[in-house]
């Protein structure tokens, strides 16, 4: 309360989205005579003050890296050679989704690393929403991790992404074995095909 006969009202809103906001004056003898209010009809012991209820929006805070997800299989598997994708949403401290991609700290800034050099493009979706477009073409072990545009600290638990080799190429698949260039009649002969796809990835025994 002020001296001058104003309040000062203090609310906290944890969830985005939009709100309507009461502002009641409890006054028994007035709204008894106040037949006017149709929210109480005169039966009530307090009335809305002019402009009540207050039609409130309550949007999304600063982004959070914690809270934010990013999402897709090409987290965790891609194929050699086959454009991969994931999405990363934007949320803040309390995991509201921020639509706008104009906030501070966006959009993210994404890095795979691992046995080759990887290039990354992204995509606004216009919602929020990052889209991370990658190719890879050296099968193996790979870490993703983004972190804030204006910010120095990573994710703290970056993906783990696993590169299988694609399909089996005849033009860099091997034969070798004395079988290739010698055999003897009644003899078996042995030689080997080492599989291998298009970008020189060693096929698995099953593969």
């Amino acid at each position: 309360y002020r001296s001058n006969g104003a309040y000062d009202i203090s609310i906290t809103c944890t969830a985005a989205g939009r709100y309507f906001m009461a502002v009641l004056l409890d006054d028994p003898q007035f709204c008894s005579a106040n037949s006017s209010c149709v929210d109480c009809a005169g039966n009530a012991t307090s009335c809305h003050i002019s402009g009540s209820p207050f039609d409130m929006m309550i949007v999304p805070s600063l982004v959070s890296l914690e809270q934010s997800l990013a999402s897709s299989n090409f987290l965790a598997l891609a194929t050699a050679g086959v454009e991969s994708s994931f999405i990363i949403e934007a949320r803040d401290h309390f995991s509201n989704k921020i639509s706008s991609s104009i906030s501070a700290g966006l959009p993210f800034f994404c890095q795979v690393s691992g046995p080759s050099h990887v290039k990354i493009m992204v995509q606004d979706l216009l919602d929020g929403r990052f889209a991370y477009q990658y190719i890879i073409t050296t099968s193996g072990t790979y870490s993703v991790q983004y972190r804030l545009s204006t910010g120095d600290s990573w994710m703290q638990d970056p993906q783990t992404l696993r590169v299988m080799p694609g399909p089996v190429s005849r033009r860099t698949s091997k034969l070798y074995g004395a079988g290739l260039s010698l055999a003897y009649s009644d003899v078996p002969s042995e030689f080997r095909i080492k599989a291998m796809d298009e970008f020189g990835n060693l096929k698995a025994h099953d593969g």
